[in-house]
């Protein structure tokens, strides 16, 4: 309990990796056998894990990189807000501190690590564009500028690196991720190019798997990204300003207002899904836009000659109205996201915001600046601290640690990733080399399989054994009554079973496919080529992924065990429905695992068809309520639902600093007009991904108003 903090998924990944890995295993049972959990405890609560991890976990080790590694693995595993840490000091225990220490400049490298030859590739994050930095370092020094995108832009760039190479001068490409099928081409023309000592080739671009990655390794790279936090957002969108007096007073206020909401907008994506569901391409063209709206409708209301006006004649409404559905709300595709960027907006554009005592943010308390210029407003920010609490964007207290376990996770599944494109790659060249001579002398040296081959045999035997027990569904339903047939809960639930039954059959034959490939038996296909590339990095076989959707971070093992949870599951409840003759007794008596089903959505669906059915109305006159631990005689029962920031008290949810705790079980119940008043609105989405909306619930919470509930991104997840 102490090291997995009764953690489902965490209890699974730690007896699987110590199944695997002898130390680890060795590590829990000294540690079991002593009864002296002391360095755990301390591991588990400090703020560093990665520096405290127990001595006997790493004891045996050979070398500072393998102590490094094990540390990696034990933090990953019980510690996973640490991963990014641990893995920082990984990369100094394998290339030195002084290595990854080092950070180049744009200056450094284009005047002395890089020549005429050799592009300079300035890679962005979205919104963000680093070419402004090139036109600051090329100073007095000749520079041509050229837009791509366009025909006319590719003439232009064409022209510019003619001239600037025979000349000696600069060029600096922009949004060049905009023409892929160009890029090919000028990098054939480099390779030719004959090119003055000084000439230096600029290219800016967003971070775009559509460039070319040849490019990428023959250009000297650097990745830019702007600084983070709210200071220093409100400083970049201030300093962006015009600074002289243009106006009535008031206009400074309104613009500090608007760079406020700027740099709250920014930071949440941070901390995607949780502060917006989508990472939205919000940047500085929505911030320049926002002025220019808000700066026109002052306009209109500013009398000329005098320097102040009344906040309230401001027209509040339509610059609420623009900011949230067209400048900033016209990129924003969720009505969650649309009902946190209209919290916001509400909360600072109002005559309210001229007062002395208005609260930018409520807790902890932060006033806004008293000032009317704008050099009171920049004085103001630059006194801020450089990182700001979660709540000052209205995330939960613990938003930060939910943050680097996400980016850890992201961490690892990227590296699955490069793990199988490496060695995709090596398969690549390891074919172009061995030609008809090399295959009888293959085919005789199969019995000798690679170490990595019998690691992947075991580990497709492993699921082998684990699917045994799960068998065919697809006539379970066979003993259903006539009259059953053509119900839509039928529908779904016969669809289920046939995809289940498909899909276990797809992974089975793949699994046989495999280990007779492991063992020699077989001779490797493109398919199996890619099975194995897939089994040696952890990566989910993209065929098996087709079916339903799972959230991004799942690794094989993982998705394995998910998967076989709802084959399970389905077997057991079409076991059920075979027996019963009856598809809506069965889940109204029963809780279903809404979100073990393939297709949750067609059951919520047919939930509603069939209560429309029965009363005798239109779909449109139905509303969804959800009884949290209790429904009505004729709900129908689900389970397996949990909630993130919030947990339930008994009669309802209260927020919490952003923990995801556990539901008991709900009921869908479809009524008429039910009443909404006191209740919030929670959406309710497929996985932690939150990319699949189900639908939304009106539940009560125990102080917290609406506002409150949609800036701290509450939500209720089914799988």
């Amino acid at each position: 309990a102490l090291l997995t903090g009764g953690d489902a998924d965490r209890r699974r990944a730690l007896h699987g990796h110590a199944r695997a890995l002898g130390w680890l295993r060795a590590w829990l049972q000294a540690a079991a056998e002593a009864g002296d959990f002391g360095d755990v405890a301390c591991f588990m609560g400090a703020a560093d894990a990665e520096r405290c991890v127990p001595p006997l976990a790493t004891a045996q080790s050979d070398g500072p990189v393998a102590r490094a590694l094990r540390e990696l693995i034990v933090v990953r595993l019980l510690r996973p807000d640490r991963v990014l840490a641990a893995a920082a000091r990984l990369g100094a225990a394998a290339f030195g501190g002084a290595a990854l220490a080092a950070e180049a400049t744009l200056r450094s490298v284009a005047e002395a690590e890089s020549d005429a030859a050799t592009p300079i590739a300035l890679c962005s994050v979205v919104g963000h564009d680093a070419a402004d930095r090139v036109e600051v370092l090329a100073g007095a020094r000749a520079l041509r500028s050229v837009a791509m995108g366009s025909v006319e832009g590719f003439a232009l760039a064409d022209a510019a690196i003619a001239a600037a190479a025979a000349q000696g001068t600069w060029v600096v490409l922009r949004n060049v991720h905009l023409a892929p099928a160009w890029l090919a081409q000028l990098e054939k023309r480099l390779q030719t190019l004959r090119a003055h000592a000084d000439f230096r080739l600029f290219l800016a671009m967003e971070i775009n798997a559509a460039v070319p990655l040849s490019l990428l390794r023959r250009a000297r790279t650097l990745v830019f990204e702007p600084p983070p936090g709210v200071r220093a957002s409100l400083l970049d969108s201030l300093g962006s300003v015009s600074r002289r007096a243009d106006g009535p007073a008031e206009r400074a206020r309104l613009r500090f207002l608007l760079a406020w909401l700027h740099a709250v907008v920014i930071e949440r994506l941070r901390y995607a899904p949780l502060g917006w569901t989508t990472r939205y391409e919000f940047g500085d063209a929505d911030f320049a836009c926002a002025l220019a709206t808000v700066d026109a409708w002052v306009d209109r209301v500013h009398v000329a000659g005098r320097a102040n006006i009344d906040p309230a004649r401001i027209p509040w409404a339509a610059i609420r109205t623009l900011l949230s559905d067209s400048v900033y709300g016209g990129r924003v595709d969720s009505d969650s996201d649309h009902c946190v960027l209209r919290s916001f907006v509400s909360r600072l554009f109002c005559a309210d915001a001229y007062g002395s005592e208005f609260c930018l943010v409520e807790e902890p308390r932060l006033l806004a600046p008293e000032g009317t210029s704008a050099e009171d407003f920049v004085e103001w920010c630059r006194a801020l601290p450089e990182s700001e609490p979660p709540a000052w964007l209205g995330l939960p207290p613990n938003a930060e640690t939910l943050l680097l376990v996400h980016k850890g996770e992201r961490l690892v599944a990227d590296t699955r990733k490069l793990r199988a494109l490496i060695d995709d790659d090596e398969d690549e060249d390891a074919g172009e080399e061995m030609g008809a001579a090399d295959e009888a002398l293959a085919a005789a040296d199969r019995a000798e399989v690679p170490a990595f081959m019998r690691q992947v045999e075991a580990l497709a035997a492993g699921f082998d054994a684990a699917l045994a027990p799960l068998h065919g569904p697809r006539a379970l339903l066979a003993g259903v009554a006539e009259d059953g047939v053509a119900t839509p809960l039928f529908r779904v639930m016969q669809r289920e079973n046939v995809v289940a039954f498909a899909l276990l059959s797809r992974v089975r034959a793949d699994l046989a496919q495999l280990r007779g490939c492991c063992r020699g038996e077989l001779k490797q296909t493109n398919h199996v080529r890619e099975l194995l590339a897939d089994f040696a990095a952890g990566v989910v076989p993209k065929s098996w992924l087709k079916t339903y959707a799972v959230p991004r971070a799942y690794s094989l093992s993982r998705w394995m065990a998910d998967f076989g949870d709802r084959v399970a599951e389905g077997q057991l409840l079409a076991g059920r429905i075979a027996a019963c003759h009856s598809v809506v007794d069965v889940v109204r008596e029963r809780s279903v695992w809404i979100g073990g089903l393939f297709y949750p959505e067609a059951f919520v669906t047919a939930t509603r068809q069939a209560v429309a059915k029965r009363v005798g109305c239109s779909l449109e006159e139905l509303v969804l309520r959800l009884g949290v631990g209790e429904g009505g005689a004729e709900a129908f029962a689900v389970c397996g639902l949990r909630v993130e920031g919030a947990v339930w008290t008994g009669a309802a949810l209260e927020l919490n600093d952003g923990r995801c705790e556990t539901l008991p079980d709900c009921a869908i119940e479809w009524v008429r007009g039910v009443e909404s008043d006191g209740l919030v609105t929670v959406p309710v989405y497929l996985n932690t991904d939150r990319s699949v909306l189900l639908f939304e619930a009106s539940l009560p919470f125990v102080d917290a108003d609406a506002s409150s509930v949609v800036q701290r991104g509450v939500a209720i997840v089914a799988a």
